[in-house]
């Protein structure tokens, strides 16, 4: 196991003892905490399409909630070995800013980066506006769907890096920019008072090419252990239906998640 991935596990282990830890500290700071909150999952991955191999998934999401607005900050990694060697990198991360314009609608921004080898992408970045509406929000069920249009600058990777021919026929050719419609919809439902199910998905729509489409859907079981510790049962599926020459169109990944919350 290479040097950096001991440096991973072992922010993960102090993580979860931090995590540990919040348990014994009293409700103080309340205030606080409703305007700041934070989730970081240490996953193991077993994938099919093109990530067939045993992978380790770091993810950290951190929430700023002021008056009439939410920051939101996310990263995350999923790396692959075979025999000690690195075969594929996914690192992904977004800036979300959301401004409330009544109790439960808002105006939205989104800045997002993603660098795919297991897609064949080197690095794809984004920017989006738009808004977004919560049509359900109690304490055990929300339904929120999002709206809004951007604009996409993505870089294939060449053929030594991917070490995969090219397929004739598609219209992916080196880089790529295009402007995109976006529909986010995500629901949750408390199932008990310690588990949660939930379901998102977002769709990209090309607005050069009708049909580059692409689709990312998560559907998660999360049941809460102590305080600030849940497991996570998931199923990741990424779509695209005009994928980057010599790769296939969905990838569908099993997540088994340790999920500490503050």
């Amino acid at each position: 196991m290479r040097k950096h991935n001991r440096v991973v596990i072992l922010l993960f282990f102090y993580l979860l003892v931090w995590g540990v830890s919040l348990q014994a500290q009293e409700t103080e700071g309340e205030e606080a905490k409703k305007k700041y909150s934070a989730t970081t999952s240490f996953s193991a991955i077993v994938s099919s399409g093109n990530a067939k191999e045993f992978t380790f998934s770091l993810e950290s999401t951190h929430k700023y909630a002021f008056d009439k607005s939410q920051l939101d900050l996310y990263a995350g990694t999923i790396i692959s070995e075979s025999d000690g060697e690195r075969t594929s990198n996914l690192y992904n991360g977004y800036i979300k800013y959301n401004r409330n314009i009544s109790l439960k609608s808002y105006l939205l921004g989104l800045v997002s980066y993603e660098r795919n080898t297991l897609a064949g992408f080197s690095s794809r970045y984004s920017l989006s506006l738009g808004v977004g509406h919560y049509i359900v929000k109690t304490e055990k069920r929300e339904l929120q769907i999002e709206g809004g249009f951007g604009g996409v600058i993505e870089y294939i990777m060449p053929k030594e890096e991917s070490q995969i021919s090219p397929v004739n026929g598609s219209a992916h050719s080196g880089k790529n920019e295009f402007l995109l419609s976006r529909l986010f919809v995500r629901g949750a439902m408390a199932i008990s008072e310690s588990a949660t199910l939930s379901q998102e998905g977002q769709f990209l729509f090309n607005m050069k090419e009708a049909e580059d489409v692409r689709i990312y859907a998560n559907t998660a079981l999360t049941v809460t252990m102590v305080k600030h510790i849940a497991l996570q049962m998931g199923l990741k599926i990424k779509f695209d239906n005009q994928p980057v020459p010599g790769y296939v169109k969905t990838d569908i990944i099993t997540l088994s998640t340790i999920v500490i919350s503050f």
